[in-house]
């Protein structure tokens, strides 16, 4: 009797088999998480050196119209943070009967790149406010030139809003060194 026909064997190369396209999804997987990483660097670089053209952003020295340089680097961002957190939670380890370290480590990278991309949101969401009340104070100002008050609170709002925007950046860049470390140090245990 030829036992390599024996259905304890089918199924022991079955079951083979499939732990070998496990293995190749699972190197793929890392593949497309270390170009995520990579790209992720490349970023942090760019804001790095974004932090100082933020003077330039400041809108009482720009002309009107005029982009933040940093706005389409935050929306870069996001789109990695959301890739990364996809391909993690796609890639969540099974559970086990005790011992669900991977799982928790998953957990945990997941939820800090949630919160570094809720902080991203809430940028962009601070820009828009930030052009609707100046319409506001230079409505007013146009209307009411005579008033000094109104040139005033302009100026004031636009120094406020320079060292929000520092501070933004500051935090944008902080927050992508962060996702970045974590990623790095957990990297064996994201996706296995």
């Amino acid at each position: 009797m030829n036992t390599s026909n024996t259905p304890i064997e089918k199924y022991k190369q079955f079951i083979s088999e499939q732990k070998n396209d496990m293995t190749v999804i699972s190197d793929n997987a890392r593949v497309r998480l270390r170009a995520k990483i990579e790209e992720l660097e490349e970023f942090a670089t760019q804001i790095s050196a974004q932090e100082g053209k933020v003077m330039e952003g400041c809108v009482s020295v720009i002309e009107p119209g005029n982009k933040y340089q940093s706005l389409p680097i935050n929306n870069d961002l996001l789109e990695i943070y959301r890739a990364m957190k996809i391909w993690i939670l796609v890639n969540v380890a099974p559970m086990h009967d005790g011992g669900n370290f991977i799982l928790s480590v998953q957990s945990e990278v997941t939820s800090v790149i949630s919160s570094v991309e809720n902080s991203s949101q809430a940028f962009l969401s601070t820009m828009f406010d930030y052009h609707m009340d100046r319409s506001l104070l230079t409505e007013k100002l146009r209307k009411f030139p005579q008033f000094t008050d109104v040139v005033t609170s302009l100026q004031r709002f636009d120094r406020k809003m320079y060292i929000d925007m520092l501070v933004s950046v500051r935090s944008i860049r902080d927050d992508a060194a962060q996702v970045l470390d974590v990623i790095q140090k957990n990297e064996n245990h994201i996706i296995e």
